[in-house]
């Protein structure tokens, strides 16, 4: 844990927030990293908005969780880099849920990524994204241009950029991206990556706090609750937003985004997992924490899986293992042929992003190569009826009918039917 301070989410002179406010603060800080100069800029900019360092005794922790980014190691585009702090902050969300936070989460991801300009040139910028478990708001740093000799060796030899930096004798310092970054050194110390990690969070912060003027699809929309009944002025009037915070339990809009989140991760879930059953037992594959935790709960003995005959277990190093029994495994996959064939699932996750799956067959299946490749045979209605359409083709290319000649003889003529 980096901090334990207290205070309600942004109370500040302009929201006049009442202390009544019926709405639960914000009461963990996950941020999806544990990088030091990620975490001190989330922390000081919190600090700085008077969400932290308050010293009173409701102010939100903070924890830092290693989780996956999903995308690679140095990211090449601002949509690569935009979709890496999105997927950041909200493996965080789903972590700290997963180790047993119930309270209100508010998750932070950062990602540095380049950006090109059509002239070929490449900048540098950071993405905070700001994710409460119902909507996600970005902001960006200030970006700036990447040395030539430096970019060089991003590109032919795939390295990322604090590599790349070492190697094109910019910098010595292998700890660089945790340190004053390339764009300390660059600036001569005037601007650090401290600093524009900071100016990112501080702009992700400033969309939720005006979320009103940033209306968005699929998002929580903002909820006005008047503070006094003598209150007119439409100023007077508190805006609560999913980050301020979060919608009461019984809140229609709250239950059906999550319950819509939550059907996306047990289908993204079943997708991958068919793929892995049709793979050599024990191949690790991606699999995000979130989807497994959508489709079969938390690990905790008290919280139910969706699916049926599910075992969910959680180690002390976060390593989590679910076994399937037959009734379930037809649930979990569905309608896929191999629901028929599979006993049982094994399913052995890294509690990060990393899951291998091991089957067993079903009685009375001898492989499960054999038992796909009979179901796949056509069935005899099937067969009779392609014997059907291939004897109206033959009838069309020889329009002849036989006729009786009347007198019992078993002779016939052939004529042509009518046009």
């Amino acid at each position: 844990v980096i901090c334990r301070n207290t205070k309600r989410l942004f109370v500040s002179e302009a929201s006049k927030m009442s202390i009544s406010d019926p709405f639960n603060p914000v009461n963990l800080i996950a941020v999806g990293t544990t990088n030091k100069c990620k975490l001190a800029a989330v922390k000081v900019t919190l600090e700085e908005w008077g969400v932290l360092g308050t010293g009173e005794l409701d102010e939100p922790a903070m924890q830092g969780y290693k989780v996956p980014s999903e995308i690679s190691e140095q990211p090449m585009s601002l949509e690569e880099t935009y979709k890496g702090a999105m997927n950041r902050a909200r493996n965080a969300y789903t972590k700290a849920k997963a180790d047993g936070q119930d309270s209100a989460i508010l998750a932070f991801g950062i990602e540095s990524g380049l950006n090109f300009t059509p002239d070929g040139r490449a900048y540098d910028l950071c993405v905070c994204s700001a994710y409460d478990g119902m909507s996600f708001n970005q902001g960006m740093s200030c970006a700036f241009e990447i040395p030539p000799a430096v970019l060089r060796h991003i590109q032919e030899s795939g390295m990322d950029l604090s590599q790349a930096s070492n190697a094109s004798g910019l910098s010595s310092n292998p700890e660089l991206g945790e340190a004053e970054g390339i764009i300390g050194i660059l600036s001569r110390g005037r601007v650090t990556r401290f600093d524009y990690t900071k100016q990112a969070v501080a702009m992700a912060l400033m969309l939720l706090e005006n979320s009103e003027l940033y209306p968005r699809e699929s998002c929580s929309k903002v909820r006005k609750v008047r503070l006094r009944a003598d209150k007119t002025d439409s100023l007077e009037q508190d805006l609560v937003t999913p980050l301020r915070a979060r919608a009461k339990a019984s809140s229609t809009s709250a239950i059906t985004s999550d319950a819509l989140r939550a059907e996306g991760d047990r289908k993204d879930c079943t997708a991958r997992l068919v793929a892995a059953a049709r793979s050599r037992c024990g191949t690790a594959f991606d699999l995000p924490l979130a989807s497994l935790v959508a489709a079969f709960g938390s690990g905790d003995p008290a919280a139910d899986s969706f699916y049926l005959d599910c075992t969910h277990t959680v180690d002390a190093d976060g390593r989590r293992s679910v076994t399937v029994e037959s009734a379930g495994v037809a649930e979990v996959l569905g309608d896929s042929p191999l629901a028929a064939c599979i006993g049982r699932m094994i399913l052995e996750h890294d509690g990060v992003t990393t899951a291998k799956l091991y089957t067993e067959r079903a009685k009375g299946q001898t492989s499960l190569a054999a038992s796909l490749a009979n179901g796949s045979r056509p069935s005899a209605q099937s067969l009779a009826a392609a014997a059907a359409v291939k004897a109206a083709e033959v009838s069309s290319k020889d329009p002849f009918v036989v006729e009786s000649d009347g007198s019992g003889d078993e002779s016939s003529v052939k004529r042509r039917r009518n046009k």
